[in-house]
């Protein structure tokens, strides 16, 4: 792909405004589709971090719900007690209950952060 742009561009030195122009087209094309390309890939690992930890997760605490997993997967990508609250419709003062009941499941103590706790297990 990158052979191909080069040589699209010294084509394009060649004052030949009819060729320039189509080849102009070709060049732009072609990057559209390498930057679809990597966009694919970005999202392709994306699903695989996202499945590695999700199983790190499941094997490390093993009789989690399906909510308490999303929840889960929300606080490591970010999301903040309101945002959390408002995907899935509930109270950011619910969003404290369930990470408060988390805590409790993972045996953590009432001032550890739980984010940092499910960080540490994507790298296991």
């Amino acid at each position: 792909m990158v052979n191909i742009i080069t040589d699209l561009k010294d084509l394009k030195k060649e004052n030949n405004s009819a060729v320039n122009s189509i080849l102009s087209d070709i060049q732009f094309k072609l990057n559209s589709i390498s930057d679809e390309t990597n966009k694919n890939i970005e999202s392709q690992l994306d699903n695989l971090e996202i499945s590695t930890f999700r199983n790190s997760l499941i094997k490390e605490h093993s009789p989690l719900t399906c909510n308490e997993i999303e929840l889960c997967m929300m606080i490591v990508s970010g999301m903040d007690g309101r945002k959390i609250g408002n995907t899935k419709s509930i109270t950011p003062n619910s969003v404290r209950t369930n990470k408060s009941r988390l805590k409790k499941k993972f045996n953590l103590d009432k001032d550890e952060d739980l984010k940092h706790y499910l960080i540490s297990l994507i790298d296991k």
